[in-house]
């Protein structure tokens, strides 16, 4: 007789099933927000759509993650270690989108406002900042449980 297959490996699959489910709703979600903003600034000739695009991209990104890091239905929402990966990555995506909008989607093709130059060079610094501190924490609460 065959034993029956593990219930942690099953369970697994089913998890990882999950994530790549949400991740791709997430992309599309998040493409649609970009596109629509994009829209309706070339339609109504204004960047206030875009900036609203830019708002609900962080919001959703942030959530979307955040529920993707829950992995019981029973465990409590909001640990330490999913908060940390919810900012980290939310921030990641606002920044690829923020540096694709300005990329590709300005009048002038040689020209960057300065204001929106000065946003782009403080925002690098910032995800620059949180990226050092997600992947410093990360390690340094590694070493702490092999010391435990």
């Amino acid at each position: 007789m065959s034993s029956p297959a593990p219930v942690e490996s099953s369970q697994s699959r089913v998890s990882a099933k999950r994530t790549t489910l949400l991740l791709t709703l997430l992309a599309l979600v998040l493409i649609a927000i970009v596109w629509f903003g994009v829209y309706m600034a070339e339609t109504i000739g204004r960047d206030s759509p875009l900036s609203v695009a830019l708002a609900a991209v962080a919001i959703v990104s942030f959530l979307s993650l955040l529920r993707i890091q829950k992995s019981d239905a029973n465990a409590a929402l909001f640990t330490e270690a999913s908060m940390r990966s919810a900012i980290a990555g939310s921030i990641v995506i606002e920044y690829l989108t923020l540096i694709a909008l300005v990329a590709f989607f300005r009048e002038a093709p040689d020209e960057i406002h300065p204001v929106t130059q000065m946003m782009i060079n403080n925002f690098t610094t910032i995800v620059g900042i949180v990226i050092a501190f997600y992947f410093g924490s990360s390690a340094y609460i590694q070493s702490r449980k092999k010391d435990q």
